[in-house]
């Protein structure tokens, strides 16, 4: 096994960088186009970050579909979820289409900040 396959196997949280980088970037979703997205954030705002990170391209294919159904399995009839409860989300979705939690993860980071990608999205922004 390669020195870099090796560090593939490392939890985010055991890197300080990419954990930073997740929670900012939790920040960012959860805010965007939501008010009441401080902290929190919502079905939506998670269904976009997974299209931006392609999710929806990958062989174990992730879709709207897919993370609403663990969504409402998980948190009923919640609006918006906290960072922990985002986390495992991510760790159920995982689990049910038998990936590496840490993969996904590292999807979602690479995704970067929200873009506007629609026009629904640029509504949001606007009003």
């Amino acid at each position: 096994m390669s020195e870099e396959q090796k560090g593939s196997d490392q939890p985010p949280a055991s890197c300080p960088s990419k954990s930073k980088d997740f929670s900012a970037l939790f920040s960012s979703y959860a805010k965007f186009g939501d008010d009441k997205g401080e902290g929190k954030i919502s079905l939506r705002n998670i269904q976009k970050w997974f299209q931006q990170a392609g999710m929806d391209k990958l062989e174990a294919i992730i879709n709207d579909e897919c993370v609403a159904y663990e969504y409402k399995n998980l948190f009923k009839d919640k609006t918006h979820i906290t960072k922990t409860e985002f986390e495992s989300l991510i760790g159920a979705i995982a689990g049910c289409k038998k990936m590496d939690r840490n993969v996904l993860m590292d999807k979602l980071v690479a995704a970067g900040e929200p873009k506007i990608s629609n026009v629904q999205d640029l509504i949001s922004q606007v009003c």
